[in-house]
């Protein structure tokens, strides 16, 4: 009989908690004799209880007896999408097989058993994210408890935190697909898995794929899930983006229209048949009031001198007169639109379609990009024409027609910022008669330029 040197033989493996080795006499070769090299060894198998491996993923696959006691397979991962190393495995299913056990020892004795569930890892982004837009201040209603008021989001606002919530999902999608791992989504990963190295990786990702402005509204709307509810979820971060990195501020934009493109773009709206935005125009520069104000407005609101309406950012309510161009396109829009079914009381609808603009303004949108590109053929310069420019130009036109600041702030409802204005504000009436004179002197100027 052939003695094997101690020095070479096989080191026995330590018992493992939950597991059985393969084999009674499996063995690790780590230094072979030489004169064994060449010839084939039982490779080392490992399993552990209950656990099947898939491309090294650990997965709980309960047996036939084991279901009937209500167990259900499941991968086992953390709650923050990675998967549980072989050590957290084995003690994962020596807990498994320690529950069973004594669930099996009540059932015998007749005790009735409470129902299985899986670890609460907490709700996904995802699910989250719907819920968030089920609460009552996102479908616009007023939320009232004792004294406490506060208005329901405006559905512009609401409709930015979908938009921005869809542009997270595919961020987080586009990272996964980075990482080349599809099992680690953050979309899809509950609200304890996210940490704020995550949370910065995912707004680098969105900054460096759409922009800042694009990247901070993200951020606006997780800010907004994790303080009304992923922070509230087990084992998540409260504070998560109070630890992200700050996001610059996104340049002002300040871009007046000038009174050749105003007057082209006018014309080009005319001769492609959407009069009514060449109306926009016009109410927009006289007005001096955003897009979503301007899309309210209705008969009502008009005077036989002046159009008066409450912004919907501010509560003002500012009453502006109307100028001679202003009531000229007023009275053409009426005769053009004798002739639909439906008489809609908005100074502005859409034409084409015969009913009023949609809220979230998107078709708007589009609608003036179109145009824009056609006037650009004539005119370059137009491609760069946006229509929340007509605010400033309004502004910019009146300082150009020498109108002082007090009364651009009137016109455009601006909160005074001086202590001498804000006494003003409080115990000085507005003026009317200026506001009245500062938009003769803007028509004077248009006129001028025309």
């Amino acid at each position: 009989m052939t003695v094997i040197p101690a020095a070479l033989q096989a080191p026995r493996l330590a018992p493992l908690t939950g597991c059985r080795v393969a084999s009674p006499a499996a063995a690790v070769h780590r230094f072979p004799p030489a004169a064994a090299q060449g010839k084939s060894f039982m490779k080392p198998v490992v399993r552990i209880t209950h656990i099947v491996w898939r491309e090294g993923r650990p997965r709980f696959e309960p047996g036939p007896m084991m279901r009937r006691l209500g167990y259900k397979g499941r991968d086992l991962k953390h709650a923050d999408g990675t998967w549980l190393s072989f050590e957290e495995t084995s003690a994962e299913s020596a807990r498994i097989s320690e529950g069973a056990a004594l669930r099996s020892l009540s059932a015998k004795q007749g005790a009735k058993q409470p129902r299985l569930r899986a670890p609460d890892m907490g709700r996904t982004i995802g699910q989250l994210r719907e819920a968030l837009f089920e609460l009552p201040e996102f479908k616009g209603r007023e939320i009232r408890d004792g004294k406490k008021l506060r208005k329901g989001l405006s559905p512009k606002t609401v409709d930015g935190y979908r938009k921005s919530a869809n542009a997270v999902e595919k961020a987080c999608t586009r990272l996964a697909e980075k990482k080349n791992s599809s099992d680690f989504n953050l979309w899809e990963a509950p609200a304890a898995g996210w940490t704020p190295k995550l949370a910065d990786a995912l707004l680098n990702e969105i900054e460096v794929h759409s922009g800042l402005a694009q990247a901070r509204a993200c951020r606006a709307f997780l800010s907004q899930l994790w303080t009304r509810l992923a922070g509230h979820e087990p084992g998540a971060l409260e504070n998560l983006w109070s630890k992200t990195l700050s996001l610059p501020t996104a340049p002002g934009r300040v871009r007046p229209w000038e009174p050749a493109e105003f007057f082209h773009m006018i014309k080009t709206a005319d001769e492609n048949r959407r009069p009514e935005m060449g109306d926009n125009y016009v109410y927009g520069v006289v007005g001096g009031q955003r897009q979503t104000d301007r899309l309210t407005w209705t008969v009502e609101d008009v005077s036989p001198t002046h159009i008066t309406g409450r912004q919907s950012k501010r509560g003002k309510l500012v009453s502006v007169k109307m100028s001679a161009l202003f009531v000229a396109r007023f009275e053409a829009a009426k005769i053009r639109r004798k002739k639909f079914k439906v008489q809609w009381p908005h100074l502005l609808i859409d034409e084409t379609a015969g009913r009023p603009w949609h809220a979230n303004g998107d078709h708007f949108r589009h609608v003036h990009a179109g145009l824009r590109k056609i006037a650009a053929e004539t005119m370059p310069s137009c491609a760069t024409l946006h229509d929340q420019d007509l605010k400033d130009t309004n502004q910019t036109w009146l300082d150009r027609a020498s109108v002082d600041d007090e009364v651009k702030a009137m016109i455009a409802g601006h909160s005074p910022s001086s202590s001498r204005q804000l006494q003003r504000k409080h115990y000085v009436a507005v003026n009317q008669q200026k506001m009245d004179d500062a938009i003769d002197l803007l028509a004077a100027y248009m006129e001028k330029k025309k």
